[in-house]
């Protein structure tokens, strides 16, 4: 009776060591999630974005584009990577490589802790610059964020939770589920985080961020599965909704001079991501 409370202890502690979020997140309310969600079905309905055929071949325009928009994108997730460590260490490098891959494939980019990768379908898919800029801006978030490095905590508390449950229930079955339910533990919610810092790297960069959340509006329109299906990453109807409530903040912090900075929640400031 004694090991069976250790062992469901065990995975409590193992689960809230998860790395979580450290900033702030607009509030959001059912509601309002689902009339945008509304809006994106009736609009993937009636006027479904054209589907990509690949692979899609890397052309040097497409190069040429992706470094004009590095040029201006990069630096900002530089300064404001190196501005939020003065009360929050977290990440011990600032400066990231971006590639263009026509080997990733989909319209995809990701990002790995040291690099970001842009898909070439990508590129075709995001037809305006803005588009292509916050996809930029969001990756390098994650990397400013260590989101690649603290997810691993999450796989492995996952993986605690899953070999605990395996002596509990004698299998020896449940340690790759573990692992699964690890690695979903907080990734929604460091999607959401990077898209919150992504929009102030691109109001840094100059770009016009009230076009940022269509980009999830034609994703909805390309891939209608990602209106009412989230597993690793928020709705499309959900990130469209806190990326507009975080417009608001920055157009609000802009006209009474604030820093242009992202807010982080008051018990992070400052142990978060180290």
């Amino acid at each position: 009776m004694h090991l069976r409370y250790g062992i469901v202890l065990a995975g409590i502690l193992a689960l809230t060591a998860c790395a979580k979020p450290t900033t702030y997140a607009p509030p959001v309310t059912a509601a309002e999630i689902k009339a945008e969600q509304m809006r994106q079905q009736e609009a993937a309905q009636s006027n479904p974005f054209p589907k990509i055929k690949e692979p899609v071949e890397v052309t040097d325009a497409m190069r040429e584009r992706l470094d004009s928009i590095a040029d201006k994108v990069a630096p900002q997730a530089t300064h404001i990577c190196e501005e939020i460590q003065t009360n929050t260490p977290r990440q011990p490098i600032c400066s990231f490589e971006i590639e263009l891959s026509e080997e990733v494939p989909g319209v995809n980019a990701y990002a790995d802790g040291s690099k970001v990768v842009i898909s070439s379908t990508m590129m075709a898919f995001a037809e305006k610059d803005t588009h292509l800029a916050f996809v930029l801006a969001h990756e390098l978030a994650h990397n400013i964020m260590r989101h690649p490095q603290r997810n691993g905590q999450n796989v492995l508390a996952g993986v605690l939770l899953g070999s605990a449950v395996d002596v509990f229930a004698g299998t020896g079955k449940l340690g790759q589920a573990g692992a699964q339910v690890g690695q979903l533990a907080y990734s929604s919610d460091f999607e959401n985080e990077a898209d919150y810092i992504g929009l102030y790297i691109l109001k840094r960069a100059g770009y016009p961020i009230a076009e940022a959340p269509e980009f999830w509006a034609a994703m909805s329109r390309y891939n209608p599965e990602g209106i009412t299906l989230s597993s690793t990453h928020p709705t499309f109807p959900e990130r469209y909704v806190v990326m507009r409530k975080t417009i608001n903040e920055i157009n609000s912090k802009e006209q009474i001079g604030m820093p242009m900075l992202p807010e982080f929640l008051p018990s992070e400031q400052k142990t978060a991501a180290k």
